[in-house]
This record gives structure tokens, sequence and C-alpha cells, in this order.
């Protein structure tokens, strides 16, 4: 039964790197958007996606499909993406679900399960 439990975390974590790579990668980042992001993140206003993706995994397993740090928006379901950073990963879950989840970018804290736009 350990074994179960280890793979995905393995993967997981290879899934992490993954996606930092992509997100990081110069082609598919605006330079503005970069430079804002890290700019938060070295002031303390952001925490790292490492530290979003073990929140995640507390919340729900699954496979990492898209991770998107949401600008705060007035239109938002919830306060802390009106006033703050979010972020949101979509997930596929073990039983072939998409899950979409939102985490305060600036806590960690699980907001809850999105709707699809």
């Amino acid at each position: 039964m350990t074994t179960i439990i280890r793979r995905p975390l393995w993967l997981l974590g290879i899934l992490a790197i993954l996606v930092l790579a992509v997100l990081l990668s110069p082609p598919l980042v605006a330079d503005d958007d970069h430079e804002t992001a890290r700019r938060l993140r070295e002031s303390g206003q952001l925490l790292s996606l490492e530290q979003i993706l073990e929140s995640a995994r507390a919340v729900q397993s699954g496979q990492v499909l898209e991770v998107e740090l949401e600008e705060p928006r007035k239109d938002r379901d919830y306060p802390e993406c009106r006033k703050g950073y979010c972020y949101e990963l979509k997930l596929l879950t073990p039983e072939g679900r998409v899950e979409e989840l939102l985490f305060d970018a600036g806590t960690g804290e699980f907001l809850g399960f999105e709707d699809e736009d």
C-alpha cells in the first residue's frame, strides 16, 4: 500500500518540475508578467509555485494540467481574489475528472473548487 502512496507523490514531483520549466520558459511568459510575478514573490506577496503545489496535494491528488496566477479582479467569487493574487490549478484526478482548485497566492490557503469558465 505504501507503494501506491509514494508513486503519485513521485509523479507529482516530476510534474511540478515540468510545470515550473514551462511557466518560466521565456517564449511562454511575457516579460512584464514574469517580472511582476518575480517582484511580488521577492517582496513576500506571493508564495512559490512549489508551496502552492504542496497545498494542492493536501486537498486533491492528481496530475497538474495547468497553473495560472490570476490578478485581482472585482468579479471573482472569493474576496481574497478580489483583493489579491490567486493561483488556479487544473488537476486530472485519479478518477479521470478535471478539477480546478483555487488558492490564495499570498497565504496558500485553499479557497475552493472553481467552476469551469
